[in-house]
Formats: C-alpha cells, structure tokens, sequence
C-alpha cells in the first residue's frame, strides 16, 4: 500500500473486475428472470441490454488492461495472478489455488509489483526534473 493508504493499482483494472463481476450477477438475475412466467418482459430486456453493455465494454477495455498488466509484471507470479483476476475475472482466492500458491501471496505480489511500477516511475520523474 502506498502512502496514502491506497494501492497503486490502476483504476481500468479495478473498473474492470468490477464490471466482470457485475456481468456475473447480471447473467444470473436474468437466468432467474427467465424462468418466471409472464409479465415480466421489460425487466427481462433491461437485464439483457446490461449483459450485452458489460460484455461490450470489457471486451473493448481487454487490450488495454493486458497492456498495462505487461508493462507492470516482470515475473510470472505477478503477470499470472493479475490477469487471472483482472482479465479473467478470478477472485483472488481462485487465482491462488490455479497457481498453488495462497490467497495473500497472489494479491500481495500484485500489489507489491504495482507499488514498485509506481515507485520506479516517480523515481524516474524526479530524475528527469
């Protein structure tokens, strides 16, 4: 965690995974809407048109949070556990048990890489000035 308190991690990523898990809830709510009987057919088409928005707008954020995960990560722990979670949309817990490692040691490596990224590039910023 940075000074402040925050991680470094950029907001398109954590906007990603949200949105990956909204998409989740959303396809669930209109299975569930799809078993019922009539009347409900304006709620169906809402929930239809959030999926179809979710899967427009990850689908059109993939390239660029792939980007940033393989600029940031310089060993496969972090580029592994980062995409698992931020393009694939693994919590960390399942991220961890695919690569056998434990929870804390999967987010804590993104998170360290990420705040090391950010160290680095400020460190070359005050270089520069």
């Amino acid at each position: 965690m940075g000074r402040s308190g925050q991680t470094k991690i950029p907001a398109i990523l954590i906007q990603r995974y949200d949105k990956i898990v909204a998409l989740e809830e959303a396809r669930e709510i209109l299975t569930n809407l799809s078993r019922h009987e009539k009347g409900i057919d304006a709620e169906i088409e809402f929930i239809r048109q959030r999926v179809e928005n979710l899967e427009n707008d990850l689908r059109n954020s993939e390239p660029e949070a792939m980007a940033i995960i393989d600029r940031f990560s310089n060993n496969s722990t972090d580029w592994t556990a980062a995409r698992l979670h931020f393009i694939q949309g693994y919590t960390w817990e399942a991220a961890a048990l695919k690569m056998g490692v434990s929870r804390d040691a999967a987010r804590m490596s993104v998170y360290r890489a990420f705040e090391k990224a950010s160290a680095d590039k400020a460190s070359s910023k005050g270089k520069e000035a």
